[in-house]
């Protein structure tokens, strides 16, 4: 009997050891289990935004390719502008070397009064780019539209009164400050080429308002298109007022300062002409449920 009690003790024993031990692993599974999960979930996370780099930096790589197609858009063209402007300033040379040392002497000298009205130019030019800029940036067309005619009107006024004292009665002096006093052989040339292109200055320093005003608009064609037009009608007209070409009256120097003055008056019509049209296609902006703005 008592071998019996003991044999019947340890199968007791044993069964109670058999289904403890399976209920001991799986309570010792479970932080093996929630590690594992959470090691799984991590991954996923990890794998998912591996995934989504990709797709940001193609976004990133679209705005960069953007940026340079807009900053190419706008820079392209005032840069073949800006290297065009010098094309009157050449042809003109190399007409007027043909009429002598002396004209072309006279001609280099009294330009230079017309390179020191670039300074009033570039002021318009740059002070229209940026304030118009600012205007449409903020939404204030209406400011911006009148800030463009204020800035045409005074290069006009300015073109007037700056024409005045260069060609007007003081032009002797002004021709004599560049080296071509009273009494030089270069004087006569250098005073007739002064005052026939100083009737053209309004078109000049319209021409460089116009330009800052495309440019705070962010558009640079119309400034290239009036630059070339004035390129290609003074090489034409050079010849034709300086030689008297085709049964005209040969001008000589004047003529040379009469063509580079009328491709400036064409050219400055044409970019008048697109301002006015760029003005009429803009629509104005709208408040609350479309109305028109009233500010």
């Amino acid at each position: 009997m008592g071998l019996l009690r003991v044999a019947v003790c340890h199968l007791v024993l044993w069964r109670i050891q058999g289904f403890a031990v399976p209920r001991r692993s799986s309570h010792a599974a479970a932080p093996s289990q929630a590690r594992n999960s959470h090691a799984t979930a991590r991954h996923r996370r990890g794998r998912s935004s591996r995934a989504m780099q990709p797709l940001q930096g193609t976004a990133a790589d679209l705005e960069d390719q953007e940026d340079r197609r807009e900053i190419l858009r706008i820079a392209t063209p005032a840069l073949l502008g800006t290297l065009l402007d010098p094309f009157l300033s050449v042809v003109d040379t190399a007409w007027v070397s043909r009429l002598g040392t002396t004209s072309l002497g006279a001609v280099a000298a009294s330009s230079e009064l017309f390179t020191l009205t670039i300074a009033v130019s570039l002021a318009l030019r740059e002070s229209a780019s940026s304030t118009i800029a600012r205007y449409l940036a903020g939404g204030r067309r209406d400011d911006a539209v009148a800030y463009g005619a204020r800035t045409l009107q005074l290069a006009v006024a300015g073109g007037v009164a700056l024409g005045f004292v260069i060609g007007g009665p003081s032009a002797p002096w002004c021709v004599g400050l560049m080296g071509c006093p009273v009494g030089s052989p270069l004087h006569a040339d250098a005073l007739s080429y002064v005052r026939a292109r100083s009737l053209f200055l309004p078109c000049s320093l319209v021409l460089f308002a116009g330009e800052g005003i495309c440019r705070g608009a962010g558009d640079t064609k119309p400034p290239l298109r009036a630059a070339a037009l004035a390129g290609a009608l003074n090489a034409v007209l050079d010849p034709l007022l300086m030689f008297g070409v085709a049964g005209l009256p040969a001008f000589g120097v004047a003529g040379a300062a009469a063509a580079t003055g009328l491709s400036q008056l064409a050219a400055s019509a044409l970019l008048l002409r697109e301002l006015a049209r760029k003005r009429s296609a803009v629509p104005k902006p709208t408040t609350g449920l479309g109305g028109p703005d009233q500010t």
